[in-house]
């Protein structure tokens, strides 16, 4: 049977997991919005171009400016986009977040195995620890800025129904608060 200490790292790591969860979570879901309005404004601008011309005769010259202007806007959207690679950045995203959410149940749930000898977790500890170590050296490509990491703290202090160090308050939703550790996010 494992130590409590033993049992405690890996307790932490599970919330570990779960923090960079709720922060890549957060993440993809921005990055999402953006591109489905990038999408959606390059399916209805064409639509709008082709309807406009079928009554160019009714159009004066400002309207064709603001065509023009707009068509460049959409223009440096889509190349804003491809050059921050928000598509990759997107898929990255979720393929990291579904692996810190494994990542996190199997080490909550070895956490609470006690049928396993003390080798037998040590083992199975290991390898979740490389395994999470290996995720973690990928989620710092990311580079989670301050207030994420805050929401990913907050996010963990409340699955796991636990006590801010800082503040001293359990959190009961991802509302923000004034406190610097999982509060203003």
């Amino acid at each position: 049977m494992p130590t409590q200490t033993k049992i405690d790292d890996c307790l932490y790591e599970a919330k570990q997991c779960i923090g960079a969860y709720a922060i890549l979570e957060k993440r993809a879901k921005r990055i999402k919005t953006r591109t489905k309005a990038i999408l959606v404004l390059n399916i209805v601008y064409p639509a709008i171009i082709f309807f406009l011309s079928q009554n160019i005769e009714r159009f004066q010259n400002e309207n064709v400016n603001g065509i023009i202007a707009s068509s460049i806007v959409i223009f440096l959207l889509n190349g804003i986009s491809f050059g921050f690679g928000w598509d990759r950045q997107y898929q990255e995203c979720i393929e990291s977040k579904v692996i810190n959410l494994g990542l996190h149940d199997d080490f909550k749930n070895l956490s609470k195995d006690q049928s396993l000898t003390t080798n037998e977790f040590n083992n199975q500890y290991g390898i979740l620890k490389e395994r999470s170590k290996n995720r973690t050296a990928g989620d710092r490509s990311f580079h989670p800025s301050n207030k994420e990491e805050r929401y990913g703290v907050r996010y963990a202090l409340m699955k796991f129904s636990e006590n801010c160090q800082a503040c001293g308050a359990v959190p009961k939703d991802m509302k923000k608060t004034d406190c610097l550790v999982c509060g203003k996010h």
